[in-house]
């Protein structure tokens, strides 16, 4: 495709070049049909990016496909984000061994309802720059945006924050977050300004300006990240 052709394999002195909207199409797609992680691979936005076009955005990675590479917005922003999806939401889904760095992220409303499974890659996570991270880096980045959402009818749990819903192993710097969060679970529901939850993770340097709001059905609290 038009979109291919003008974005392909790059050193980082000379990585894949981010122009629009069907560049960002493209690395999900790959991602998701063409068995492609992106691991090792950088990307570099060249301008903003309207996804105002997109009534429902499709995250870049996922649970079992997640994105491995590194994308840099070079200070540009990708605003009228919008997102419903099953498990993890946000402009990217999932992100392993990766990094997103200088990136801005406006949205409307970014929604997770997950699944019935209590499995760990079906939870609803939710954050605006990506909805679940694995030893991964997010630095110099901010998101401005409505309302995160995460609602889960089956016995499980609900996860929200501003930057990126669930960390792993990972690093959060330098970011920011002003946006609501609702989060609705029948067990447990976890929200943060910048993370709503999180394990061997550092966060530094970072404020939030959020509303979180959190509503549970049955009998178990978990205290904010």
């Amino acid at each position: 495709s038009s979109a291919a052709s003008d974005v392909y394999k790059r050193q980082v002195e000379d990585p894949y070049q981010i122009s629009g909207q069907a560049n960002l199409e493209w690395i999900a797609d790959q991602i998701e049909n063409h068995s492609e992680s992106f691991e090792g691979k950088y990307f570099k936005l060249q301008s903003d990016i309207s996804l105002g076009s997109v009534a429902n955005w499709t995250p870049i990675g996922s649970y079992d496909k997640p994105f491995k590479g590194s994308f840099d917005g070079d200070g540009y922003v990708i605003t009228d984000l919008n997102v419903e999806s099953g498990a993890h939401a946000g402009l990217f889904g999932v992100i392993e061994d990766g990094m997103v760095e200088n990136l801005g992220v406006k949205f409307g409303t970014i929604k997770s309802k997950g699944t019935t499974s209590i499995e760990y890659g079906y939870k609803p996570n939710v954050g605006g720059i990506a909805g679940a991270i694995t030893n991964t880096t997010i630095r110099n980045c901010y998101t401005i945006g409505n309302l995160l959402n995460a609602s889960c009818s089956s016995f499980s749990y609900s996860i929200g924050g501003g930057i990126v819903g669930e960390g792993t192993q990972s690093t959060i710097l330098n970011c920011y977050s002003i946006c609501a969060i609702n989060l609705v679970s029948q067990y447990s529901v976890c929200g943060g300004g910048i993370v709503g939850s999180g394990s061997d993770l550092t966060v530094n340097n970072c404020y939030s300006i959020c509303k979180i709001e959190g509503k549970l059905s049955l009998i178990h609290i978990s205290e904010p990240t």
